[in-house]
């Protein structure tokens, strides 16, 4: 929507945003690679559940920095899927769809609109 709106540069930036604002969440000997279009994944070693959630949690306020402070006629939104790989995928394709998945799930709840009978 952005490079429809905006432009690809502008696209471009947004997508160095969203990396950047991955990276700083994630120790300096891990790394994000982007899959496509806007998709990226981080690989994290040595990072149990909890640890992983507040890395994402970082990422996401790192992403709520940039639109407070950019000056960007647009707002970044992420959708997050993610997991601590176990035996249960002994294939990383296995993991990366399953992974996928959970992005697909946050996407849809992100979206979905709010049930005002729902508790808080």
């Amino acid at each position: 929507a952005i490079n429809d709106r905006f432009g690809h540069d502008e696209g471009d930036c947004a997508l160095r945003a969203v990396a950047t604002a991955m990276k700083s969440a994630i120790g300096d000997d891990d790394y994000v690679v982007r899959l496509g279009g806007d998709e990226f994944l981080a690989f994290v070693d040595n990072v149990d559940g909890e640890a992983l959630a507040r890395a994402v949690e970082r990422a996401k306020n790192a992403i709520e920095a940039y639109n407070a402070t950019s000056g960007k006629p647009y707002k970044i939104a992420v959708s997050v899927g993610y997991d601590v790989r176990s035996d249960r995928y002994p294939e990383i394709e296995d993991f990366i769809r399953h992974v996928d998945h959970l992005m697909y799930r946050d996407k849809q709840n992100r979206h979905a609109p709010a049930d005002p009978g729902a508790p808080r």
